[in-house]
């Protein structure tokens, strides 16, 4: 009996051992095909298959780190996906994450930073901010604002708490704060929640509501609009609570609009397919996919559309433009479905023209140089007569050209700002007195490079916007007294102007 048991014991032994050896086998064997053109995306599939055995051999990668060669690019960036879509199972991957993401300053570094957000709050990282100083300090002017969406994301992913509490995770999802709901809704899959069907449902159909904190981080004092990946991941949730439910449809549609690998967007909408009528809630999504140049998907969506009912015949305009696309399937199907919705009665929506003479104005707001030409004071004449039209030109100016922006730009701004909103007058005074550096700011982190400073004539139009469409004297006479010396002039100068009409009798300036 004794020899037996260990004998059996041996074999299970043996056994056991060639289960974890399979699999390592497995892994070693997909991953040698991440970054390959034709089969990187079933080496990927392969190894979310295996999940959290596919690990070890995902952190042998990251040891191995190496992007010299354009083909060890593609092959991490490969690697960096898949940690991406294991999610809560990749967390042991977490601290070489952070490493890399502290030390590495390669082409991929956006990336390692990226997914190790994703991998908050379930692999936390208290000296994240290191990473965010690296980031930011390597990042270009053009990509410092995806740096520091980054970690803006961070921070509000490792803020949450509580993810074992169902009613808690509703909670945060009713809430709708940017990046903390992706958390949110991850949580609800995972607990299999299902009272969160509806309310994801719900959001998802909602797609012009934007998310709490989507103006937070600003630029030298404009908003930098931030974006989250809840419709993605939200989706994925939905479809992983009630993946045969009509309710999911919209999930489905969004699985095929933003998934990463194609056939898994392929496969969403044979599963779409099923629902018929339910259909009705991919529209736009559906819509978006025909008009891409994937002929497939594009086919596919065309077909659904068919069955989304009569839901479809406010897009008669935008299927009947993709009629003229190249001869094939597309064409074909775009010209059925649009004959169809016309003999049920439908017409398309007329396209409103734009506003006549703006392309003109935007062209003379361009055009505006601190150069004293017959031309340029045309130019800023014409500016000045469009008045509330011209501004949000103007402001572009500003944004974009920063402390090179001409003074003339400034200058109209100072004129036109008494008739804007507070909060309009606001946002550019802020960005007046930020003006000659490089400032990114959030509620949770900031990011300073000095400059110049503020010139005179920023200082001057800051003055002109504070003390706004002030005409009565009292009120005038008020901000001789603040703080801020441009204030002051402003001010003085108002008061003087005034005094100036009165003795003139021009009713018309007292106004």
């Amino acid at each position: 009996m004794v020899r037996r048991r260990c004998a059996w014991s041996g074999a299970g032994a043996f056994l056991l051992a060639l289960g974890s050896v399979v699999p390592a086998q497995e892994s070693a064997r997909f991953v040698a095909d991440l970054g390959d053109p034709e089969r990187s995306e079933a080496a990927e599939r392969a190894l979310l298959q295996l999940g959290p055995k596919a690990v070890p051999a995902l952190q042998d990668q990251l040891d191995g780190w190496d992007t010299s060669t354009p083909h060890d690019v593609d092959r991490m960036r490969a690697v960096l996906r898949v940690i991406d879509l294991l999610g809560e199972t990749a967390l042991p991957l977490g601290p070489t994450l952070s490493a890399l993401g502290k030390r590495d300053r390669g082409p991929l570094l956006d990336e390692v930073c990226d997914v190790r957000a994703s991998l908050v709050p379930y692999a936390r990282e208290e000296r994240w901010h290191e990473q965010f100083h690296k980031r930011a300090t390597a990042a270009t002017p053009t990509t410092r604002a995806a740096a520091m969406a980054t970690f803006v994301r961070f921070a509000a992913r490792g803020g949450v708490n509580n993810r074992d509490d169902a009613a808690a995770m509703r909670s945060l999802l009713a809430q709708d704060e940017i990046y903390a709901r992706e958390v949110a809704a991850e949580a609800l899959a995972g607990l299999g929640d299902e009272q969160a069907i509806d309310l994801l449902r719900a959001r998802l159909l909602d797609r012009t509501r934007r998310p709490k904190g989507w103006d937070q981080l600003r630029h030298n004092g404009f908003v930098v609009p931030l974006d989250d990946q809840f419709r993605w991941r939200a989706s994925e949730a939905l479809i992983r609570l009630a993946p045969d439910d009509v309710r999911s449809a919209v999930g489905h549609a969004n699985r095929a609009l933003l998934h990463p690998h194609r056939s898994v967007r392929i496969e969403a909408l044979q599963a779409l397919a099923r629902f018929g009528p339910a259909a009705e809630d991919a529209i736009p999504e559906l819509l978006q996919l025909a008009q891409r140049d994937d002929e497939q998907l594009a086919t596919e969506a065309l077909k659904l559309l068919g069955m989304a009912g009569r839901g479809v015949g406010e897009h008669l305009a935008a299927i009947e433009a993709l009629q003229q696309r190249t001869k094939g399937p597309v064409e074909r199907l775009a010209h059925s479905l649009a004959a169809r919705l016309r003999a049920m009665g439908f017409e398309p929506r007329p396209v409103a023209a734009p506003p006549p003479g703006d392309a003109a104005l935007a062209g003379a707001v361009s055009s505006l140089t601190d150069v004293t030409t017959d031309e340029a004071d045309a130019a800023a004449a014409r500016v000045l007569a469009a008045g509330d039209a011209a501004w949000p030109s103007l402001v572009d100016r500003l944004r974009n050209e920063a402390d090179k922006v001409p003074d003339r730009v400034l200058h109209l701004l100072g004129q036109l700002g008494p008739t804007r909103t507070g909060e309009e007058r606001d946002e550019l005074r802020h960005a007046l007195a930020l003006a000659g550096g490089d400032a990114w700011q959030s509620t949770m982190m900031g990011y300073f490079t000095s400059g110049e400073g503020m010139r005179r004539v920023h200082r001057e139009v800051y003055g002109e916007l504070t003390i706004g469409g002030a005409k009565d004297p009292a009120a005038l006479a008020a901000y001789l007294t603040d703080d801020n010396a441009a204030v002051r002039l402003a001010a003085a100068r108002a008061l003087a102007a005034r005094r100036s009409a009165v003795a003139a009798g021009d009713d018309a300036r007292l106004e």
